[in-house]
C-alpha cells in the first residue's frame, strides 16, 4: 500500500521503516497499525483522528515505545481523556520534558501539537504555554512555539511522577466482591492495571488479620489512585471513592454497559469507563491509565 501522509494527522513529514505499517511521525511520534485500522479510519472526522494522535503520542512519550493501532484501540477513541485545564497542562509539561534533550533545551512546538491535551488547533496551545509561563513552569521566550522547562517545571513534573503521597506503583481497586463480577477483577481490571505498570490492589489481596474497613482506608491512603467500578451501585465503592477524593487521589470510574442508568445522581457528571466484558474493561482501563498517569514503574507489559 503507497502511503505519502501520516494516516492519522495527515503530517507530510513521515517514514515507513519496515514491510509492516510502522509509521514514524513529527506529531504522532510512533506507531503501528493494522490495515483494518487504517481502513476503518480514513471515514473519521478531523477532530477524532486528533484524539487518536494524542493517544499514540501521549503513549510513544510515557513508554517510548510505538502503539499498536488495531480495531479494538480504536473503539475507546471516542473522548478525551483529560477533563480538566490542569490535566491538559501537565500533559503538554510531560511532552516537553520528554523531549528534551538537556535542561534548559528549546523544544520547538507546533500548532498541531495540540494533540498532546486533546486540543485543536488554534489558540488554545497558546493559551497553555502562557498560562503556564504564568504558573513559573515555562520560561517567557520571544515566541509561543518555544518551550523550556524551568527548575519549577522540572520539579513539578518530578512530583507528578513521583507522587510524595502514595506509592507510585500501587493503584488501589474498590468494587463490589459480587460473584458475579469476579472475571471483572480477574479478567478485567487487574491485568489492566498491570499491562499499565502499576500494581492492582484490593483489600483481599494480601492475607491479614485487621478490621476490614481498616485495610480499606489504610490501602487507599498508600496508592497512588483508585479504580472504582460501581457496577451493582456498591455503596462501599461510592464511600471509597468519596474518601480517595478527599485525600486528593486520582479516581478512575468503571461501570458496566447494563448498569450505567443506574449510576448514582452526584458522580454521573464524573467520566466512566463503560465496559460490556471483561477483556473490554481491560483494554479500556489499560489505555486510560496510559493516556492520563503515564506508564507506571512496574517492569512487564
Amino acid at each position: 500500500m503507497t502511503v505519502t501522509a501520516c494516516p492519522i494527522c495527515d503530517s507530510p513529514d513521515v517514514e515507513y521503516p519496515g514491510p509492516t505499517l510502522s509509521v514514524v511521525c513529527p506529531v504522532c511520534m510512533q506507531y503501528e497499525i493494522t490495515q483494518t485500522a487504517l481502513a476503518m479510519i480514513i471515514s473519521w472526522p478531523k477532530d477524532r483522528k486528533l484524539l487518536l494522535s494524542g493517544r499514540v503520542r501521549r503513549h510513544w512519550t510515557d513508554t517510548q515505545r510505538p502503539s499498536h493501532v488495531t480495531s479494538d484501540f480504536l473503539e475507546a477513541v471516542d473522548a478525551s481523556v483529560l477533563r480538566g485545564v490542569l490535566d491538559k497542562q501537565n500533559a503538554l509539561l510531560f511532552d516537553v520534558a520528554s523531549r528534551s534533550t538537556r535542561p534548559g533545551a528549546v523544544v520547538p512546538l507546533s500548532p498541531l501539537d495540540c494533540v498532546v491535551f486533546d486540543g485543536q488547533p488554534g489558540d488554545e496551545l497558546t493559551y497553555h504555554v502562557l498560562s503556564l509561563v504564568d504558573r513559573e513552569l515555562l520560561q517567557s521566550r520571544p515566541h509561543v512555539y518555544e518551550a523550556v522547562l524551568t527548575s519549577k517545571g522540572w520539579e513539578h513534573v518530578e512530583r507528578l511522577r513521583n507522587p510524595a503521597a502514595g506509592n507510585r506503583s500501587d493503584i488501589f481497586v474498590a468494587m463490589s466482591f459480587s460473584e458475579t463480577l469476579r472475571h471483572a477483577w480477574e479478567d478485567g481490571i487487574r491485568p489492566g492495571i498491570e499491562r499499565a505498570g502499576y500494581s492492582a490492589k484490593r483489600v483481599d489481596s494480601d492475607a491479614h488479620n485487621d478490621r476490614i474497613d481498616d485495610r480499606i482506608i489504610a490501602g487507599i491512603r498508600a496508592s497512588y489512585a483508585l479504580v472504582v467500578d460501581v457496577t451493582t451501585q456498591n455503596a462501599g465503592a461510592y464511600f471509597e471513592a468519596g474518601f480517595a477524593m478527599g485525600l486528593g487521589r486520582p479516581v478512575v470510574w468503571t461501570v458496566q454497559e447494563d448498569d450505567l442508568p443506574n449510576l448514582h445522581f452526584d458522580t454521573r457528571q464524573f467520566n466512566h469507563l463503560v465496559w460490556s466484558e471483561p477483556d473490554d474493561l481491560s483494554d479500556k482501563l489499560t489505555n486510560h491509565l496510559l493516556a492520563v498517569f503515564g506508564r507506571g514503574p512496574v517492569s512487564g507489559e
